[in-house]
């Protein structure tokens, strides 16, 4: 139990935020100043991540949805969709109210 959650996180820690960052920010120089992109190559470089790994997330995941409930179920998991992009929304004026100088 413990030894396996402890060598997920650390495996989730190392590769997730360290060598994917790493390898990002290769690949977004690369885009900018070797390929000849622009500045904005990263961003749409993401973009395309994004959806390519939302795909085989979608074609890959096996959920465990539990017992069917009512109806009211998917109701909630709809509001919640909506709070999740409203919150993303949020983060993401956040962070374009930094970069422009506003704090």
């Amino acid at each position: 139990g413990d030894l396996l959650l402890s060598e997920l996180f650390t495996t989730a820690v190392f590769m997730g935020n360290g060598v994917m960052a790493i390898a990002s920010g290769l690949l977004g120089n690369v885009l900018v100043n070797y390929v000849g992109y622009g500045p904005v190559a990263p961003f749409d470089a993401a973009v395309a991540v994004l959806l390519i790994g939302g795909l085989v997330i979608h074609t890959t995941w096996e959920e465990n949805y539990g017992t069917k409930g009512p109806a009211n179920a998917v109701t909630r998991q709809f509001i919640k969709g909506l709070q999740t992009i409203r919150q993303g929304k949020l983060y993401g004026y956040d962070c374009l109210y930094q970069l422009s100088g506003g704090a």
